[in-house]
């Protein structure tokens, strides 16, 4: 890990204490009240997907998200991953009709592999508003991002705090360190930024919900780099300790980071290739997935 990455960390680790005494000083003295709720509340989501025979796939998913609440006070520590692998069995039967033996080969790729860290803790300033500050890491090669790290700081602004509905929008300056699978000799990873986000939630009946989150982020220094990455999910909770989700996520990046391909030569497709070029990732990731959630 970079030494960079490492001050990071503890500037961040300094932020959170500073934080978390200001808090404890403002109430001191008092005693959380047992009406209040739970203090400690964890929610894993976990799915898996396997396939074989003449092809072997398999798909892991997980997401678990964490939550510590004192006071006015919340930290929230969310990890997600996702891994599909792909196993291609190709046959062939090699000698005479009558007299032949069949020879395998196998081909294994991973087509799909992200995950992310991410932590915030936030303080209320009122009933409405209140000052937060996060750190994520992440990383999704297959799109071209080797690792990534944001640290932020900003408001947030709870519009609707209602029974069955909530809409919360949040405001954040932040620095971003990006590390790119094929170095981009004209890109500029290393930049101040801001970030909006916007997070709806509804609750149809006692079991049914409905989410949506919207986040923007774009460099200051480059106007043309930035991100646009919305989920929405869609709940049904069992009994009280489960549900399942379905949730559908696009992330649209604007300027993509490099990624490598093998170069042929066009009049030999199917030979050796001859050499390799760096071109644009796509533009959208989508990911559709369902998937048990264990709530506690």
């Amino acid at each position: 890990m970079p030494k960079r990455w490492l001050e990071y960390g503890f500037a961040f680790a300094a932020l959170l204490a500073v934080g978390a005494d200001a808090g404890a000083v403002a109430r001191a003295g008092e005693k959380e009240p047992e009406e209040a709720g739970k203090l400690w509340s964890d929610e894993a989501e976990f799915g898996y997907v396997l396939t074989s025979g003449n092809s072997r796939t398999s798909t892991l998913a997980l997401k678990n998200t964490t939550k510590r609440k004192w006071g006015d006070s919340t930290i929230t520590v969310h990890l997600s991953g996702l891994r599909v692998r792909d196993e291609k069995t190709t046959r062939k039967a090699l000698g005479s009709p009558g007299d032949f033996v069949v020879d395998e080969s196998t081909d294994e790729r991973t087509t799909a592999e992200k995950f992310k860290v991410s932590s915030v803790y936030s303080h209320k300033i009122n009933k409405r508003l209140l000052w937060t500050a996060g750190a994520a890491w992440d990383r999704n090669r297959i799109s071209g991002i080797d690792e990534r790290l944001t640290v932020s700081a900003g408001l947030g602004h709870e519009l609707l705090a209602g029974k069955n509905v909530s809409l919360r929008t949040d405001y954040s300056a932040t620095y971003t360190d990006q590390t790119d699978v094929v170095p981009d000799p004209d890109a500029e990873n290393r930049y101040l930024g801001w970030q909006l986000s916007c997070d709806y939630q509804y609750r149809f009946t006692e079991s049914a919900s409905f989410g949506s989150k919207t986040l923007f982020d774009e460099s200051l220094r480059d106007t043309s780099n930035w991100i646009l990455d919305t989920t929405n999910r869609f709940t049904v909770e069992i009994n009280e300790h489960l549900a399942l989700k379905v949730s559908l996520q696009v992330v649209y990046d604007h300027d993509p980071s490099l990624i490598a391909l093998d170069l042929f030569d066009p009049l030999n497709p199917d030979g050796e290739p001859i050499g390799r070029v760096s071109v644009p990732a796509d533009n959208t990731d989508t990911t559709f997935s369902t998937a048990m959630v264990v709530d506690f």
